[in-house]
């Protein structure tokens, strides 16, 4: 599927609980990995790197919340939700403790998984690894760089013109100077009136 959202690992010992979730979310436009074994929900996390993974919390002869402690300690990224039958929900509950976002009871919402599915599926976004990227220049001179630091960014004019003014000759009105005590600019005001 190439126009897809995400994949979603699907890991349950019950093929039919496995169809019925992967054709309801392949029709919400994501791609579907199917595994009914813990070996097979490895394979499929190393090969498929999916994005979230709906796995139940018995799964064949693996013990109680193996399968997610597993798909866990193999990929820490990958949003897990839980599933469990409604007399295993102090299961469900435990498998949050083990890093699932959440927990489905059967019969399943379909309304509450996706809710779940899209909240599995942001909380798994991509990471971006800043060490790769490069900045972009944004300081033009030693003397910008200063005006930045001293939290006068952008606005020179407070802090007496652009730098280099006095070197080449020029001389803004009101700018470089000492703002006069206040009544001194009347005072001198009317000296030269007089």
């Amino acid at each position: 599927m190439a126009d897809t959202r995400g994949t979603v690992l699907i890991v349950d010992d019950d093929p039919v609980s496995v169809e019925m979730l992967g054709d309801y979310l392949t029709r919400k436009q994501l791609a579907v990995v199917r595994a009914h074994t813990l070996d097979e929900a490895l394979a499929e996390l190393e090969s498929e790197r999916p994005e979230a993974a709906v796995v139940g919390v018995r799964v064949g002869d693996t013990g109680e919340l193996e399968v997610i402690k597993r798909i866990r300690q193999a990929n820490v990224q990958v949003a897990l939700l839980a599933t469990a039958a409604s007399e295993d929900v102090h299961l469900a509950t435990a498998a949050l403790g083990l890093g699932a976002l959440d927990y489905l009871l059967k019969p399943i919402d379909f309304d509450y998984l996706s809710r779940a599915i899209e909240k599995a599926l942001t909380a798994a976004a991509p990471v971006v690894d800043f060490a790769d990227m490069t900045p972009e220049p944004t300081v033009s001179s030693p003397q910008t760089l200063l005006y930045t630091l001293a939290g006068l960014g952008g606005h020179r004019a407070r802090a007496g013109g652009a730098p280099g003014d006095a070197a080449r000759g020029e001389r803004r009105e009101g700018r470089g100077h000492p703002r006069p005590e206040p009544g001194a600019h009347a005072h001198s005001l009317l000296e030269r009136s007089g």
